[in-house]
């Protein structure tokens, strides 16, 4: 069984935004609040339970396997 032992850790938040489209651009809008989901940012074009492997991984994975 997992425990949750204090880090000591902190972080601040300092920008918050995504990517609505990466057909149109990569470049990242910001935003005022954002939804965090389990797949990631609500409307995030990076977001999703797996997505399509690209150049980054062609090493370990075929080009478009999902992952």
């Amino acid at each position: 069984m997992t425990a949750l032992i204090e880090s000591g850790f902190s972080g601040e938040v300092a920008w918050v935004g995504g990517v609505g489209n990466r057909e149109e651009t990569l470049r990242a809008e910001p935003a005022d609040e954002i939804q965090l989901l389990f797949e990631g940012i609500a409307g995030d074009s990076h977001g999703g339970l797996t997505r399509s492997s690209c150049v980054r991984v062609e090493d370990v994975y075929p080009l478009d396997t999902p992952i």
